[in-house]
C-alpha cells in the first residue's frame, strides 16, 4: 500500500546522433511502504520509444510520467491479508437504553434494548460500549453493530441512526439525563459526535433478524486516535407518531443473540492520510 513518496523526471542528451540521437527521459521514483524500507526505480526510455509527439510536447509528457510512477510504484509493495472476526459481549460490555418520558430511569440490568421515537418527548435511545481486543497496528475495513430484534410495532420504519459517543458513561446508573450517577450529559440523551456512520430503516417486518448498522468509520477514527472510544449511540432524529422496536441486551437473549461487533480488517497498520509527490520537468 502506497503512503507516500516521490517521483523525479528529467531530460538528458542522449548518446549519439541521427536517427537515434535526441534526448532521453529519465525516470526516477520511490514509494515509501508501510512496512519494510522505501522502494526506489529508476526508468530510462528515449523520448521517440515513449511518445510520437512533437518536442514541445516531450517536456510536459515526461512531466506526466513523474506523476503516473507514483501508482506503479504500488506493484512493488507485499499484498497485505485481510480478516473477519466477531466480537460477543463479555463482562466488560455495557449496554442500556435511555429514556425521554422518564429522564432519570436506569436501565442497564435490563434484558432488553428499546428503541422509540414519538413526538411528544417519549423518545428512547440505545447506548453499547463492546471492547474488542487484537487490532493494535491493523486497519479496520469494515464493521458492523448487530442487534437481535425480537419485538416492534412500527408498521412505518423507524429512520435509526449510529453516532459515536463522546462522553464516559457507567452502565448501572446510565439515564437520559446522566451519563454517570449524577453527572450530567452536556446534551441530555447522549453526547454525540455530529456525525452518523448509518441510517437503518427498523420496522416490524425485521422482528426475528439481526439488524446491522455499519460502524467502520468509527472504529477506524477510534484506532487512529481521531476519537475516544466511548461506545456508540443509536437513536431517532426524525419525531413521528409512536413507533417502538425492541432488541436483546447483553443480559437477555443467547450467545447468538446478544449485541455483537463483526470486524473486517488488514493486517497492515493505518495508513498515513496525506502523502507527496515531486514532479521536477
Amino acid at each position: 500500500m502506497l503512503t507516500g513518496g516521490a517521483a523525479v523526471a528529467t531530460l538528458a542528451p542522449r548518446q549519439g546522433s541521427g536517427a537515434r540521437g535526441g534526448r532521453v527521459c529519465t525516470l526516477k521514483y520511490r514509494c515509501c511502504r508501510l512496512a519494510g524500507p522505501p522502494i526506489t526505480r529508476v526508468m530510462r526510455r528515449p523520448y521517440h520509444s515513449l511518445f510520437r509527439v512533437p518536442s514541445p510536447v516531450h517536456r510536459r509528457a515526461c512531466g506526466f510520467i513523474a506523476a503516473v510512477a507514483l501508482s506503479l510504484a504500488c506493484a512493488h509493495s507485499a499484498l497485505a491479508g485481510s480478516f473477519s472476526m466477531s466480537v460477543q459481549p463479555g463482562t466488560a460490555t455495557k449496554d442500556s437504553y435511555l429514556r425521554q418520558d422518564g429522564p432519570l430511569e436506569q436501565n442497564g440490568d435490563r434484558n432488553e434494548l428499546e428503541l422509540n421515537t414519538e413526538n411528544d418527548n417519549k423518545s428512547r435511545a440505545i447506548v453499547v460500549q463492546i471492547p474488542y481486543a487484537g487490532l493494535a497496528g491493523k486497519t479496520v475495513l469494515q464493521a458492523w453493530l448487530r442487534l437481535s430484534q425480537f419485538g416492534g410495532d412500527a408498521q412505518t420504519p423507524i429512520d435509526a441512526c449510529v453516532y459515536p459517543l463522546t462522553e464516559t458513561w457507567t452502565e448501572s446508573s446510565v439515564s437520559w439525563l446522566n451519563r454517570n450517577g449524577t453527572t450530567p450529559w452536556v446534551t441530555p440523551g447522549g453526547t454525540r459526535g455530529p456525525s452518523w456512520s448509518d441510517r437503518v430503516l427498523v420496522s416490524d417486518a425485521s422482528v426475528g433478524t439481526e439488524v446491522s448498522f455499519q460502524v467502520g468509520p468509527i472504529l477506524q477514527a477510534w484506532q487512529l486516535g481521531d476519537l475516544q472510544d466511548d461506545g456508540l449511540l443509536i437513536r431517532s432524529d426524525v419525531a413521528t407518531a409512536k413507533l417502538n422496536a425492541q432488541f436483546h441486551s447483553s443480559e437477555g437473549g443467547t450467545s447468538t443473540t446478544k449485541p455483537r461487533l463483526v470486524i473486517n480488517y488488514t493486517d497492515e497498520p493505518p495508513a498515513l492520510r496525506n502523502g507527496w509527490a515531486e514532479i521536477q520537468p
